[in-house]
């Protein structure tokens, strides 16, 4: 049983029979017995843990399709016909339209949550967006309207792929 799947009445309901059977056992069973510590421990740690989970839960998951994860152009400023990336590391980088050359989307599990990371190939460097980071939704858009033969299915495509196929090439420069 995943605990952080279970609701409040439910979490209630464990920790009010687990102080139950806790007195229970305190008033019946002598203190001098190796069994008496161990059922102590044991609702010690059950009692810690659905407290914890009750008036602490750490099932808040970040919902990256909300309005805000939408709207933002977050890390990325963009122009006429180009972009500026603010990145952790290198800082500011300044790309073309036209220096992309592939765009490959990566599917990242992490436990039974996926997030999206589209990894740009251009002519000067490479960068990495994730799905996390504001304004991915954004330039996912952007990129229909500046790059022709760009997949338009590829999130369906990355969702739906097998277990092993973490990775599609949703767009690949046309050599001239």
């Amino acid at each position: 049983m995943d605990i952080t799947k279970l609701n409040t009445i439910e979490l209630s309901l464990i920790l009010v029979i687990n102080l139950i059977l806790l007195f229970f056992l305190i008033y019946s069973f002598n203190s001098n017995e190796i069994i008496f510590y161990i059922a102590l421990l044991f609702f010690l740690v059950t009692l810690f843990f659905v407290g914890k989970q009750l008036f602490y839960p750490s099932n808040t998951k970040i919902d990256y399709h909300d309005d805000y994860h939408h709207e933002t152009e977050g890390i990325i400023e963009y122009f006429q016909d180009g972009f500026i990336i603010d990145t952790e590391l290198r800082g500011k980088l300044k790309f073309q339209w036209d220096d992309i050359i592939k765009i490959t989307v990566s599917k990242n599990k992490f436990f039974s949550n996926a997030e999206l990371s589209l990894i740009v190939e251009t002519s000067k460097d490479n960068f990495v967006i994730h799905e996390s980071n504001d304004g991915f939704y954004q330039f996912s858009l952007r990129i229909y309207t500046f790059l022709k033969n760009v997949d338009r299915n590829w999130q369906k495509q990355i969702y739906e792929a097998p277990k092993n196929q973490n990775t599609i090439i949703i767009y690949q420069k046309p050599d001239n």
